[in-house]
Parts: structure tokens; C-alpha cells; sequence
């Protein structure tokens, strides 16, 4: 650890101490999810390698809130994420990848400004309207291209988020790009906004990326050691393609439904990349117009008993034709368990098997591209981790 790294961490862990005696709070806050992970199909053969992340990504932070009067708060978060098979940070190697936010609170809502989530994750993925919260981070889509797992945040980012007006809360954010003289450029919009009222929870998101590639998708590696794990547009078959668009727009919707013990739930995204060919993308096709790519997910999980969790997901991915791509089809199932031996710590074991069929965005035979493993030397693919999720 660098000196200053030292220090910091030093400065902040003393001031959870120095400020217990005013009317504010700092708190310090992780998790720690690792295991062994097991994938078929990468580079032609089986890889086995500790892993870490794929239930909650692995991480640390400091949480803050000092009373201003009359029920309004300054608040902050300072997260890291990082990768417990080596101690590297991850989030392309910033200290504090995951969030970084800082802003004012009271009874209207929250304003803040920093590295934040967009509203697909606020309003979908943070409600549970996805697999992944304990099918891990299998189940999201291929290349993670509607954000449904969190993989990519905003920087320069000011952000409103509603209170609960009985079960329904809203928000929207905006990303500065931060380019001389346009404005526009690598910016980013976003909107949301969920309900939920005794057994339904259902939400909606949407995200306008311009400069996707560099706005969205750069310097966002989220998990693993020796290239296994990759995020991004330049990793993922699926999508890197289409690196070349000028803008990226995705629309989500969740519901989840609970009867008793059972949770039954479905998601569907629809993403565009307009524009391609606006920007020069070594190792990519020449390509025209725009690209779409969809995705359905239908879920069922099911508490066996209170410390026991099951679950099932199949999912549908439809990339379609663009210029001379004539478009893929991608489908995959998903299984859980998790035993949770305390509050706090968690045992789990999840499964995904993937096939594809058709020509995938970079012009070739599609190839099965499970979410943050390499992609398949074929087009079927199967992998598991079983782990251990500690919260502190």
C-alpha cells in the first residue's frame, strides 16, 4: 500500500472516532465475496482460479452524514471496489471505483454530485429485479450491456433521487463529458423510477450514452485476475462491434412478484448503439446505421427455509442485423443456492451453461459469451463458482 493510501485510510478510519461526540456520523462499511470458479470452452480448454465478486462485488467504504437543521444532511460515500485473489483495485484501478459522491439531503430528497450509479441500476438491479442477486454475476446479460450488474458508473455526475411518495420513487442523473467546446460529447442521461407495495415491486430505467465507448464503457474492469474476467466494449463479442456508435440508449422494466416464500419475476431490456461508423475502432467491422440488441429474463427463486435460498433464471439475448451482420441469438440458464449462516455471511454456489448460434457483432460465428468470463471457443459454455460473502 502506498504512503498515501496509508494515510488516507488512517485519516478517515480516526475520524469515525473524533466525530461519535457531534450531532453526524461516519461509518465504516464492506464486503468480501470469494471462491472457486470452474469455466468450460476458454481458449479450448477448462480454466479453474480463485475468484472473487460474483455474488456482491467484493469491497470497502466510508459512509458520512453530519444533521444541518431541520432534517436536512450533508452526506457522502467513498467505496472502493477490489479484487480479493490479488488485493488490486479494480474499477480500471481508482481508489474509490465504485462510488464517490458527495451532496445534501432533507425531506424533498438527495442531490449529489461525484462517480454514481445510473438509474437501471437505482431502479432495477438495487430493487432486486434481477437474477443476479443470487444467481450471481452469471446471470446478467452478455457483455452486461443494459448495466443490469452495476458493471459501469457515471463520473462528473449530478444526480437527484426522490423520497418514497407511498411505495413510488423516482430519479434522474446527468453526466457531464467534460470535452471542450461540446457539450454533449461522452455525456450521459439518465431516468428512473420503481414501486413497490406489499407483494409487487416493479421499475423502469433509461440511460443515453453519447460516445458509449469512451463515456460508458472506458477504463471499467470489474473483476479477476489473468484476463478471465473482462468488462467492456472491446472485450465482449457480443457488443465490442459495435464500438464505433455515437450513441448508446437502453430502456429497462422489472417486475417481481412474491407469493409466500416464492418470488416470481421478469426483465426485459432493449438497447440501440445509433451511429456506427462515427468513430474509428481498430479490430472492428466497417458498419452503417444502428445496431439493436434485446433481452428477456424470467426468474423464480424461492426461500426453502429462512437460511436457504434456490433459484432459477433462463435468459433470451437477441442481437440484431447491422450492415453486413446478419445478427445472434444468445440463451442461458441460471442456478443459485445460497446458505446464509448468519446475517452477515453467506455460502453460495451458482451455475451457468450458454449457447449461441448466428454472427456476432465483430462479424464471426457467434460464440457463447457468458457475463465477465472470456468467451467460449465455441458456442456453448458452462461455468460455476461456489464462495463465501462476508458483509461488515
Amino acid at each position: 500500500m502506498k504512503v498515501g493510501e496509508r494515510w488516507l485510510i488512517a485519516v478517515c478510519v480516526g475520524g469515525c472516532v473524533g466525530v461519535a461526540h457531534a450531532q453526524s456520523s461516519v461509518t465504516l462499511y464492506g464486503v468480501f465475496d470469494q471462491g472457486v470458479l470452474a469455466a468450460t470452452n476458454v481458449h479450448g480448454a477448462h480454466v479453474y482460479q480463485s475468484s472473487g465478486g460474483w455474488l456482491s462485488g467484493s469491497r470497502w467504504g466510508l459512509r458520512g452524514a453530519e444533521d444541518l437543521g431541520g432534517g436536512a444532511q450533508a452526506i457522502f460515500v467513498l467505496e472502493n471496489g477490489f479484487d480479493g485473489s490479488t488485493g488490486a483495485a479494480l474499477q480500471g484501478g481508482r481508489q474509490f471505483g465504485r462510488q464517490a459522491y458527495v451532496g445534501l439531503s432533507n425531506s424533498y430528497g438527495k442531490l449529489t454530485f461525484g462517480r454514481q450509479y445510473d438509474m437501471v441500476v437505482d431502479h432495477l438491479a438495487v430493487t432486486g429485479m434481477t437474477a443476479e442477486i443470487w444467481g450471481g454475476a452469471f446471470a446478467c446479460s452478455p457483455g452486461d450491456v443494459d448495466n443490469l450488474c452495476n458493471s459501469r458508473r457515471m463520473d462528473n455526475s449530478v444526480k437527484y433521487s426522490s423520497p418514497s411518495f407511498g411505495g413510488l420513487s423516482f430519479g434522474s442523473a446527468y453526466s457531464f463529458g467534460g470535452v471542450p467546446g461540446e457539450l454533449s460529447r461522452s455525456s450521459i442521461w439518465t431516468a428512473g423510477a420503481d414501486y413497490s407495495n406489499g407483494s409487487l415491486t416493479a421499475g423502469v430505467g433509461y440511460f443515453n450514452v453519447n460516445s458509449p465507448n469512451t463515456a460508458s464503457y472506458g477504463g471499467a474492469a470489474v473483476s479477476g485476475t489473468a484476463n478471465t474476467f473482462t468488462n467492456g466494449m472491446s472485450s465482449s463479442p457480443v457488443i465490442s462491434g459495435f464500438a464505433s456508435a455515437n450513441r448508446q440508449e437502453t430502456l429497462a422494466a422489472g417486475v417481481n412478484y412474491t407469493i409466500g416464500s416464492s418470488t416470481f419475476g421478469a426483465s426485459y431490456t432493449y438497447t440501440r448503439f445509433d451511429g456506427l461508423g462515427t468513430f474509428a475502432v481498430a479490430g472492428t467491422p466497417a458498419l452503417n446505421g444502428t445496431a439493436k440488441v434485446q433481452n428477456a429474463e424470467a426468474r423464480y427463486f424461492v426461500y426453502v427455509t429462512p437460511f436457504l435460498v434456490t433459484g432459477i433464471a433462463f435468459h433470451y439475448t437477441a442481437v440484431g442485423a447491422a450492415g453486413s451482420i446478419t445478427g445472434a441469438r444468445y440463451r442461458q440458464l441460471d442456478l443459485g443456492v445460497n446458505y446464509y449462516l448468519s446475517k452477515r455471511t453467506t455460502l453460495y454456489a451458482v451455475l451457468a451453461m450458454q449457447s449461441a448460434n448466428g454472427q456476432d457483432s465483430t462479424g464471426k460465428p457467434a460464440v457463447a459469451a457468458l457475463a465477465f468470463v472470456s468467451p467460449s471457443s465455441s458456442n456453448h459454455q458452462a461455468a460455476a463458482q461456489i464462495g463465501i460473502r462476508h458483509r461488515f
